[in-house]
């Protein structure tokens, strides 16, 4: 396939509400997700932080992965929060950060390029992205 007939094929995907990956673009609570997958977890998210599993969630945070002041790429998580977690040793428990970010099955075994943005956020930002495929 040739650059311009990608980009031709890329652009007719978003003027019909599709992602990347051909995902049906869905809006809930406000806010456009690019799967119905990653709206079904936010809906999941959304009962366990009412149930206070888990608190502070926020969906699609930005950050720009650079080094040596050069900009390599940017990446979005999909939902973060705080889960309780506790303690070894100790009979307490504390609040941890998880960054997330859904997959389809489908979707999870086309990204080439997944575990490199996981290490360069791991490397840039110290932090640790949790997959979660449903």
């Amino acid at each position: 396939m040739k650059l311009a007939e990608a980009l031709a094929l890329q652009k007719a995907a978003k003027k019909k509400g599709k992602s990347k990956y051909r995902a049906k673009r869905t809006v809930l609570d406000g806010i456009t997700f690019d799967s119905e997958t990653e709206s079904k977890r936010y809906a999941i998210l959304l009962l366990e932080q009412r149930a206070g599993f888990i608190r502070n969630l926020v969906a699609h945070v930005k950050y720009r992965i650079e080094f040596n002041n050069i900009h390599i790429c940017n990446y979005t998580s999909d939902f973060e929060y705080e889960r309780r977690e506790p303690v070894l040793g100790s009979m307490s428990d504390e609040w941890v950060r998880v960054v997330e970010d859904v997959k389809s099955e489908a979707t999870a075994k086309k990204q080439r390029d997944w575990p490199r943005t996981q290490k360069l956020m791991l490397a840039c930002h110290g932090i640790k992205i949790y997959e979660v495929i449903i």
